[in-house]
């Protein structure tokens, strides 16, 4: 069977122009300065991909990698600089919001140009509009000039456009991010019933739990070039380990830069959150690890699995009834949770010396992703903070096995209890 679609070393370059010629001497000058005013701009290279019919592929990385860039190839909407390209098959393609309309005509008029613009006959085009009118539920606004229309809007009618054309291969680059919650569910709808029906989907997206959802398989792209490709679970595994990663090294130097500017304004200790020991600060955290299931030190876990914080402290004299905190935060700033000691009713009478408290959660609920975690210590009426770390750790948590689409994974159990009757008659006939 013949692949759908097949890239075989693809290469595309574009020229960056820094300055602009504005008369003929100028043109002739920079005739002999090439160097100067011309830069090549090599978006993909040497990338071969073979996609059967019926599959799903999903193409991830960072912004600037060439996944756009890739998918305008695969709809031909350029031309590669180098390779080869071979596409089987109709294509819908829906690339970003607004391709193909025209701000000055009416939804319904735009149906027939993009659709026309997508290689469908006006013919083709009126036995499918009602289908795509009320997949868009757009309503009267179908006769109102796009101009007009929501960014939200002009998704609803580019996708009902590109699902609704009968396509053999269907190209999506990043179009629900701006849709609501009701529509972008109607929309995995449509795209789960398209793969059953076995047609072709490549979609372009930094959601990667739709490309875990929606692809069998992944590709990611990194400065142009094929970093990883496999299947989904794996690709984005590796590719949200090492951004994560890299996430938290950041982190850490913004935290350090930060730290340092406090400490040149009020005297603090660098990498710190609070003042320099006095007799007023009895108790220190001096440290954060996370343990593996193994008793490993590790920043790496995966939902489901068992998880290990560890506090150090010391405390020079001793102190009554400390409470330890943690809390922990996405990378924006939302915090997901913020237990201690106190909350939870496990009561510390004493402490003196160097010792240690963990926090334990036996089946971590967390999506995958990168955390920061906050810690603190402070007396049991809350009245002293004692010592305070805004930036004290960082970890990573992957998916278990093959990512899905839940945001968290929550502790439970199933039961079954039947109804007397029903539970009777499975045990036999009852006696006369």
């Amino acid at each position: 069977m013949a692949e759908a679609i097949l890239l075989d070393q693809i290469s595309k370059r574009f020229i960056i122009r820094h300055q602009r010629s504005r008369s003929f001497q100028q043109v002739m000058i920079n005739f002999w300065r090439r160097s100067s005013d011309r830069q090549e701009f090599w978006a993909l290279r040497d990338v071969s991909l073979s996609i059967a019919p019926g599959d799903s592929l999903g193409i991830i990385g960072e912004n600037g990698s060439g996944k756009s860039t890739l998918l305008k190839l695969i709809s031909r909407i350029l031309e590669p600089t180098s390779g080869r390209l071979r596409v089987n098959g109709r294509v819908a393609a829906l690339l970003e919001i607004g391709a193909g309309f025209h701000p000055d005509l009416t939804g319904r008029e735009n149906v027939f140009l993009n659709g026309s613009v997508l290689g469908f006959s006006r013919r083709q085009l009126q036995a499918c509009f009602d289908d795509i009118a009320e997949f868009s539920e757009l309503g009267d606004f179908l006769d109102t000039p796009i101009r007009h229309y929501s960014s939200g809007m002009h998704m609803r009618l580019g996708f009902a456009v590109a699902v609704n054309l009968d396509p053999d291969i269907l190209l999506l680059d990043e179009v629900l991010a701006v849709g609501d919650e009701h529509f972008q569910q109607k929309c995995f709808d449509r795209m789960n019933r398209l793969l059953r029906e076995g047609r072709t989907m490549v979609l372009v997206s930094h959601d990667l739990g739709a490309v875990s959802r929606l692809c069998r398989q992944a590709v990611w792209l990194h400065e142009g070039r094929i970093r990883l490709y496999g299947p989904s679970p794996e690709v984005v595994d590796a590719y949200l380990t090492e951004t994560t990663q890299r996430e938290q090294w950041q982190r850490w130097i913004e935290a350090e830069q930060k730290a340092k500017v406090r400490s040149s304004r009020t005297g603090a200790v660098p990498g710190e959150d609070c003042p320099a020991p006095t007799a007023d600060v009895p108790i220190r955290l001096t440290g954060l690890r996370f343990l593996d299931p193994d008793g490993r030190e590790t920043t790496r876990f995966r939902t489901g699995e068992r998880f290990l914080l560890r506090l150090s402290y010391q405390a020079p004299k001793p102190v009554e009834d400390p409470v330890f905190g943690i809390a922990i935060y996405t990378p924006t700033g939302v915090q997901i949770t913020g237990p201690n000691t106190g909350k939870c009713g496990y009561d510390i009478e004493r402490v003196e010396g160097e010792g240690e408290i963990d926090y334990i959660v036996d089946s971590l609920p967390l999506a995958p992703g990168a955390y920061v975690v906050a810690a603190a210590v402070h007396d049991r009426q809350q009245q002293h903070i004692y010592d305070y770390h805004e930036h004290m750790g960082f970890f990573t948590v992957l998916p278990k096995g093959a990512a899905g689409e839940a945001m968290l994974e929550i502790p439970a159990r199933w039961e079954h209890r039947p109804a007397p009757a029903l539970a009777g008659s499975a045990v036999g006939p009852a006696a006369p």
